[in-house]
């Protein structure tokens, strides 16, 4: 079929100096804000400071701001809404506490989004059915019900070291919410709060101060990267624990350990673990190499090459990381092959 002219997506294996294939776009990548997983629905931004989406040969515009305005869109699978974070003075006012604005709207819809709060990080939960952001002035996660259109729960991290500190949050069940936190004396924890017996419950915290906690949720297993902020040579680990069912969550195992520091990031898709491990450390120079790791039915694979990577991430439905500037494709097992129209998608 003929190529979608306003169509942003498209894959491209370009075999470069890069042994990982590059995520190739018909525009800037630093615009493309979301692709759905089989590439019909494209969402993007404008340095003129507009939004907008792309469907079947129609751009559409959602918001405009002033120039460029800077945008973070989130769509939650199956349901009919988007959380658009605004960020109206990127270029003008990086303060670690500055507050953008949070937005709910409907998916494929150029209605009027409706602002919910100040904050960051927008993240759906229950397919959909719950919103968390966070209110970094305040300290304070936010947690916002669609389908009662407003917020109903606020949690006060107890965190006073840390300025730059995001918590990560899962919304497992209508009462119960997943987030890490900091105390007094510098140790992280993962914490779980019951909104009905407004109870907290320490998951695991982390064995020593300067030690960083990342997680992802597969199932019922939630899976712990700890790993330090001061050395290569501190050692990291993930952890496997049970979320229910499993009383002062006392039942956890080891899925990977090394003696070297990791990156602080970690995706569960599907049956696999992805991170970033430290593969090699030279002391005399103080460098470590590092690359995108799986674990896969407690096998560990090595999936990339490169050395020098940092993030691992998930991104219409492909496993990506970044290196000099170039966004690599990591895995992609979605079942998008061209460009082509096709069936428009059904959210339910």
């Amino acid at each position: 079929m003929q190529s979608i002219k306003y169509l942003i997506f498209c894959l491209l294996i370009c075999q470069s100096a890069f042994a990982l294939p590059e995520l190739k776009t018909k525009q800037a990548l630093e615009n493309l804000l979301y692709i759905s997983d089989d590439g019909k629905v494209t969402y993007y931004q404008k340095n003129s400071g507009e939004l907008q989406y792309s469907f079947n040969y129609k751009i559409s515009t959602i918001m405009k701001g002033q120039k460029n305005t800077r945008y973070k869109v989130i769509a939650a699978k199956n349901v009919n809404h988007i959380a658009i974070e605004r960020n109206s003075l990127y270029h003008n006012n990086k303060s670690h506490i500055k507050q953008n604005d949070i937005f709910i709207g409907k998916y494929l819809s150029t209605d009027d989004p409706k602002i919910i709060g100040k904050g960051i990080n927008p993240q759906f939960h229950l397919k959909g059915k719950m919103l968390s952001f966070y209110n970094k002035r305040d300290k304070e996660i936010k947690i916002y019900s669609v389908t009662k259109e407003k917020i109903t729960q606020t949690i006060k991290l107890i965190n006073k070291l840390q300025p730059y500190f995001v918590p990560q949050v899962s919304i497992l069940t209508p009462d119960s919410i997943l987030y890490n936190d900091v105390n007094d004396k510098g140790y992280e924890a993962l914490l779980m709060y019951s909104i009905i017996d407004k109870k907290f419950t320490t998951i695991y915290k982390a064995q020593r101060p300067a030690m960083t906690l990342s997680y992802c949720v597969a199932g019922e297993t939630g899976f712990i990267l700890e790993t330090p902020f001061d050395s290569v040579l501190s050692g990291s680990q993930i952890l496997g624990i049970n979320l229910y069912n499993n009383p002062g969550f006392k039942n956890t195992f080891q899925v990977y350990s090394s003696e070297f520091g990791d990156f602080p990031s970690i995706v569960c898709k599907n049956d696999s673990i992805y991170f970033i491990k430290t593969t090699n450390y030279i002391s005399q120079l103080n460098l470590k190499h590092t690359e995108v790791a799986r674990i896969n039915a407690k096998k560990l694979t090595i999936l990339t090459k490169e050395k020098y990577l940092t993030q691992v991430y998930e991104f219409a439905g492909m496993i990506l990381t970044n290196l000099n500037g170039k966004v690599l494709i990591v895995e992609n097992n979605n079942k998008l092959k061209s460009d082509e129209i096709a069936t428009p998608e059904v959210r339910e």
